[in-house]
């Protein structure tokens, strides 16, 4: 039984550390678009530095407008990359805590079983003591 045990533990335990690994990735992830929203946000309110002739004939070009859209564009496409990512995560979250709840029981049915087997030698060599002393 102890050997059964000691392997469920090592099986929930190995389940536990992947689940742990998906969800280190996930998150991983998230922070990268959310940097990637955040330099997003910096550049398209950060002033470029040139004069206002430049910046008239910019806007005269349309390359203002063109530059927006591209910005609005990108920005919606991290935003809905995050959300997916996001959905994801609350999937793993869930994966992971069931995993966790597995190895936690398999961890305290190793340390019960441990200490069972302890009663039980202490219990034998008691009676071993005991018919020892009735001879």
């Amino acid at each position: 039984m102890n050997d059964q045990i000691q392997g469920l533990a090592q099986l929930t335990d190995m389940q536990f550390q992947a689940e742990m690994a998906k969800m280190q990735k996930l998150v991983a992830e998230e922070n990268r678009l959310l940097q990637l929203l955040s330099e997003l946000d910096a550049r398209s309110k950060q002033p470029d530095g040139s004069d206002e002739q430049t910046q008239n004939a910019i806007r005269a070009l349309g390359a203002d407008l063109l530059w927006q859209t591209w910005v609005g564009q990108r920005r919606a496409a991290l935003q809905m990359q995050l959300a997916n990512l996001k959905a994801r995560k609350e999937m793993a979250t869930d994966r992971l805590r069931r995993a966790f709840g597995k190895a936690s029981v398999a961890a305290e049915l190793v340390t019960r079983d441990a200490l069972g087997s302890r009663v039980n030698a202490q219990k034998r060599q008691a009676q071993q003591a005991q018919s020892w002393l009735i001879r």
